[in-house]
């Protein structure tokens, strides 16, 4: 499986993009705000290297990213491309992983994506391609 990026959580992406962007990123997909997740997303890339993910809460309410922010948040989760989200999800159950965020469209991608997390705990998310 091709790595599409890697989630890294953050309290606020504005605050943050300095520093990655000094260590030598660029910004691949401008911020965007996806009112499903009730996130922000924006994509960096570097060279060859994986691109990266940054997530930060949305302005109010409930988000994903509360517990992660209370450990500090970082690296959070690897997405995978995939040409078949159903099957990648139906593969993931068969092998006791656990879906907890069934397909749903994602505004930084235009694209459908979901979330589940491994027996060891890693989150996993899948990005619909094509």
């Amino acid at each position: 499986m091709e790595i599409a990026h890697i989630g890294y959580v953050v309290r606020d992406i504005d605050q943050s993009l300095e520093s990655w962007i000094r260590s030598g990123y660029h910004v691949e997909i401008s911020k965007t705000f996806d009112p499903i997740q009730n996130v922000f997303c924006l994509i960096l890339a570097k060279d060859s290297e994986p691109r990266i993910e940054l997530v930060s809460p949305g302005l109010s309410g409930s988000t994903p990213l509360a517990s992660r922010l209370r450990r500090g948040g970082g690296i959070d989760h690897i997405c995978f491309f995939t040409d078949n989200i159903e099957r990648a999800l139906e593969i993931e159950r068969s092998n006791h992983s656990v879906v907890v965020c069934e397909p749903v469209h994602a505004v930084t991608f235009n694209s459908q994506v979901a979330f589940v997390v491994r027996q060891g705990g890693l989150l996993i998310e899948y990005l619909e391609q094509g």
